[in-house]
């Protein structure tokens, strides 16, 4: 929380966006990547030039200068780790309130991510409101309960 702090008092624009399990689930997560850069992109009154972690070419709507997609970026360029750090530390955030909607699942210690933990509290609960149904795959087999994948 300390680094975030610092990024939030000399930033000069950031912002985060969430993106729907259901809105993954049903366009894949790179779409999603892309309407979330699209979300976060300010007004054509003040375009800019976008820094991408990772091997895309992006397709936004919004008018933006230009944009350079950098592989293992969050490790080469401040500006992209330190909105990875911001990303990060609001999911965190998210993931603890939801841990205390949906107890059981164990989201204040895994976060979310694909831990035996997790994988073996949906065997046991079911999937959640919350839960990308892509990511829950690994649940359906012949034995499976279909509720499990009622939505």
């Amino acid at each position: 929380m300390r680094l975030r702090k610092e990024i939030l008092n000399i930033a000069q624009y950031h912002k985060v966006v969430f993106v729907s399990p259901r809105f993954i689930d049903r366009y894949n997560i790179n779409n999603a990547i892309f309407y979330g850069i699209g979300r976060a992109i300010p007004t054509k009154e003040d375009p800019r030039f976008l820094f991408v972690d990772g091997n895309y070419k992006i397709k936004v709507t919004k008018q933006i200068l230009g944009y350079h997609s950098i592989p293992k970026g969050d490790d080469l360029v401040p500006s992209i780790s330190a909105a990875s750090i911001l990303a990060k530390t609001y999911r965190d955030e998210w993931m603890e309130e939801m841990d205390k909607r949906f107890p059981g699942y164990g989201f204040k210690n895994h976060k979310g991510y694909g831990t035996l933990e997790h994988r073996k509290n949906l065997e046991q609960l079911g999937i959640s409101r919350i839960h990308r149904l892509s990511f829950c795959k690994f649940l359906r087999s012949s034995e499976s309960d279909p509720s499990l994948f009622a939505e």
